[in-house]
């Protein structure tokens, strides 16, 4: 029988780091296609420059191109403020999700205070992002009847729906 050396386990070794090596390499190069290939897909907003500021300078005697020294500005992307909706309009939501929803409920921001349906929740007050998620039985205000998000919003029909799924246990 043939007497096992050190250098056998050592070259197992080395093999399987070897393997290790070229799979992430693979994984590196599978990611880098990948972002290359998004990469023209997608479109990302530009800020504009205010050009107002376009004078010739000393060193710009308006003989050559200059890039101006307006100030960047990102007005595409940020919503204008509108005026107050109203307590009408904060009545037509509705809330469902984990304890960041609960905690309107507890502050008594909504109209009826501690007592508002406009809060949906679970018993526990938590509602991850989960498979879960579908078959979960919140207790419905009105009726304190226990049933799912689809039965609650069939029932109740709200205008606008706000849901909220925390992350407390990671994505299940």
């Amino acid at each position: 029988m043939k007497q096992k050396h050190w250098t056998d386990g050592y070259a197992s070794v080395v093999r399987g780091v070897l393997l290790l090596i070229g799979c992430l390499l693979l994984v590196c190069a599978i990611t880098l296609v990948v972002m290359i290939t998004m990469k023209g897909s997608h479109s990302t907003p530009t800020p504009t420059i205010d050009t107002a500021d376009t004078t010739p300078t000393q060193e710009n005697t308006g003989d050559t191109p200059s890039i101006p020294s307006g100030n960047m500005t990102y007005d595409h992307v940020i919503l204008p403020e509108t005026p107050d909706a109203g307590l009408s309009y904060q009545d037509k939501l509705i809330f469902v999700g984990d304890s960041l929803t609960a905690h309107m409920v507890n502050r008594g921001g909504l109209t009826g205070g501690a007592l508002t349906t406009q809060v949906w929740h679970t018993e526990k007050k938590i509602l991850n992002l989960s498979s879960e998620v579908t078959s979960a039985k919140i207790i419905y205000p009105q009726t304190k009847a226990k049933m799912t998000i689809a039965e609650a919003a069939t029932l109740a029909k709200p205008e606008i729906l706000i849901v909220t799924l925390g992350l407390d246990w990671g994505v299940a």
